[in-house]
């Protein structure tokens, strides 16, 4: 393969990682704001629901620190 061929195919796979990073990010805020919304549709439940994002991030934290 050429040079070109070969910086063409690592020009795909990086954007192809880009673009699965920012889905997760995507995903990942549409997740926190049904969480909030849930958490503001009832007031007694907004401990509930902001005790269970906490533990989320913590353990997403925990995973990434590993």
């Amino acid at each position: 393969m050429n040079d070109i061929g070969t910086l063409l195919s690592l020009a795909g796979t990086h954007w192809m990682m880009t673009h699965l990073e920012l889905m997760e990010t995507i995903g990942l805020v549409r997740a926190l704001g049904n969480s909030y919304r849930l958490a503001a549709s009832e007031p007694g439940s907004s401990a509930i629901y902001g005790r269970f994002t906490l533990d989320f991030f913590r353990t997403i934290v925990a995973c990434l620190v590993r």
